[in-house]
């Protein structure tokens, strides 16, 4: 029979912090809520029930965007494309005016600068995923050879 030498190696001994115990909700520390009181039965709290509201949240204000939303020169045509918000702040004089179709404002543009060429879109989405095929739209367009 042969025999094995086994060495057991003795774990150091790890200090872990003491968990809080877990409440019925799931969460550490956390008491269960209280179930909200049943309106009364004549359609308004009495006066020692009001629930008090909480003040509205404040409004957070937006950064304004830019003019020219995204600018790439794309690999496969060579071409440089652009992507624009046509109600920005920052819109030059001479911009592509906004357009409508369908009855939805058209408000970005997709904008071959290399080719003078643009199309317009209702999200920024659409226009984004234009520019990245612009031989699509853009009649000049078209991919260059790969060797």
């Amino acid at each position: 029979m042969a025999t094995t030498n086994r060495t057991t190696t003795a774990k150091a001994a790890t200090t872990k912090r003491p968990q809080a115990p877990r409440t019925t909700t799931g969460k550490a520390n956390t008491p269960a809520a209280a179930p909200a009181p049943a309106p009364a039965a004549t359609g308004s709290p009495a006066p020692d029930q009001a629930t008090p509201t909480a003040p509205a949240p404040a409004a957070t204000v937006k950064a304004p965007q830019p003019y020219i939303r995204k600018d790439r020169t794309r690999r496969a045509t060579g071409s440089r494309v652009q992507v624009l918000d046509l109600r920005a702040a920052d819109a030059p004089a001479d911009a592509i005016a906004p357009a409508e179709g369908d009855g939805k404002p058209l408000n970005y543009a997709a904008r071959c600068v290399t080719h003078e060429q643009h199309q317009h879109f209702a999200t920024y989405a659409q226009a984004y995923a234009a520019a990245k095929s612009s031989a699509d739209w853009c009649g000049t367009c078209k991919p260059t050879e790969q060797e």
